[in-house]
């Protein structure tokens, strides 16, 4: 996963997109002057307005995914800066590990637990128990064998 989110297009493929996108954005106005030309000079803002949007829109989309390529690298403003997020998290957690648990849960959950939490669990001695008489069992075999 870390080797995959430091992968990026390739140079060249990106290069031959702006190519043509620039390439396209030049022939706009004659497009724009061959479909809406009429003989008189009013028509012109129109032309340039649509020729304006178009170019305006490819630039900001190939901007966007030129900002995307690294998101997380760059001095740009609006770059992501995980920092802060990362500082927020860490206080909120050792917050919250500094916390007893008789002062987050309700009184009477607080009361049963402080009466439950040292007992131990039946399976936990009879491990214990079966831990011991096998290290027991195994000095005596060892014993008799060194006699």
């Amino acid at each position: 996963l870390v080797c995959e989110s430091g992968r990026s297009q390739m140079f060249l493929w990106v290069a031959v997109m702006q190519l043509m996108v620039d390439c396209f954005l030049v022939t706009i106005p004659f497009n724009s002057l061959a479909d809406m030309y009429h003989g008189h000079i009013w028509t012109l803002p129109l032309m340039m307005l649509r020729v304006f949007v178009v170019s305006f829109f490819y630039d900001v989309l190939l901007q966007i995914a030129a900002l995307l390529q690294e998101p997380f690298a760059g001095n740009d403003l609006d770059d992501l800066n995980m920092d802060p997020v990362l500082i927020a998290t860490e206080r909120q957690v050792f917050f919250n590990l500094g916390q007893n648990e008789s002062d987050d849960m309700p009184t009477p959950l607080s009361q049963t637990w402080q009466a439950v939490k040292d007992i131990k669990d039946k399976d936990e001695d009879k491990e214990k128990k079966k831990k011991e008489n096998d290290n027991g069992k195994a000095e005596k075999a060892a014993d008799t064998i060194g006699e």
